[in-house]
């Protein structure tokens, strides 16, 4: 899907705000270790700046914030982490939640890839309401799925919930 057709539909860029997301303070990551930033949002840096001793690698088709260093596009991020051979973590924070159904698939396929490729997943999910109905907000859009709902869409592989954070093998 073009990154344009995914600015039409949904807007995860609007919802980030100048923090480092909850999930990155609470799941281990072993020094030196890949990070995946799936989802990086507006502000990359600041997970750069907070594992300084790891490679970070930052993905979001939607960034638009003028850092070469972020992937913009599936192939980009493909290539770059088809040498993982499981030594990768991918933290996706706040991003599912956000996502329209139309591009949920899509994205899940993306993280199933980087499963298969040897990466543990991470997903974080802000649960907002929690009432399982999808609404407009100022920002752009809220699933309000409690995070075991999405155990379902990565049927086949290991899931553990921990909260509201799925940990993908």
């Amino acid at each position: 899907m073009e990154n344009q057709n995914m600015e039409n539909t949904v807007s995860t860029i609007n919802t980030s705000i100048k923090q480092i997301p909850a999930l990155f303070n609470k799941i281990s990551i072993a020094e030196n270790e890949i990070i995946i930033n799936f989802g990086c949002g507006r502000y990359p840096e600041l997970i750069e700046d907070k594992f300084s001793d790891n490679s970070v690698i930052s993905y979001d088709p939607l960034y638009d914030g003028g850092n070469s260093f972020v992937l913009t596009t599936q192939e980009e991020l493909h290539h770059t982490t088809s040498y993982l051979d499981g030594n990768g973590v991918v933290m996706c924070a706040n991003v599912l939640n956000v996502l329209t159904d139309d591009l949920l698939a899509l994205v899940i396929g993306q993280l199933k890839t980087l499963c298969k490729s040897g990466a543990v997943v991470n997903v974080g999910i802000y649960e907002g309401d929690k009432s399982g109905n999808g609404n407009p907000t100022k920002k752009g859009y809220q699933r309000n799925e409690r995070a075991k709902e999405y155990i379902k869409h990565f049927a086949g592989f290991n899931v553990v919930r921990k909260s509201n954070i799925l940990i993908i093998k």
